[in-house]
């Protein structure tokens, strides 16, 4: 049996939510909100994952895990020109 979520604590509001290729919505990928925020507070805030997680209200390692899984879907949607919903 799986565990509960958790609830994750996320600050901001997000103007811009979908983001389109010339491809279309057929090839997309999709970015959780507890995703674009670990990115948001480690890349464009600058803060060290230790001090995020603790805004987030989450452990060290989870958001290690949500972190890398967000930039992995970013990278991909960069390369291989997907669309992110």
């Amino acid at each position: 049996m799986a565990r509960n979520a958790k609830f994750r604590r996320i600050c901001a509001e997000f103007q811009n939510k979908n983001f389109y290729s010339e491809a279309g919505i057929e090839n997309y990928i999709t970015v959780n909100v507890d995703e674009l925020e670990a990115m948001r507070l480690c890349d464009f805030e600058g803060l060290d994952q230790e001090e995020a997680a603790t805004r987030m209200q989450i452990s060290r390692g989870t958001f290690q895990r949500i972190l890398y899984s967000g930039r992995k879907k970013a990278t991909q949607a960069l390369c291989t020109g997907s669309s992110v919903l």
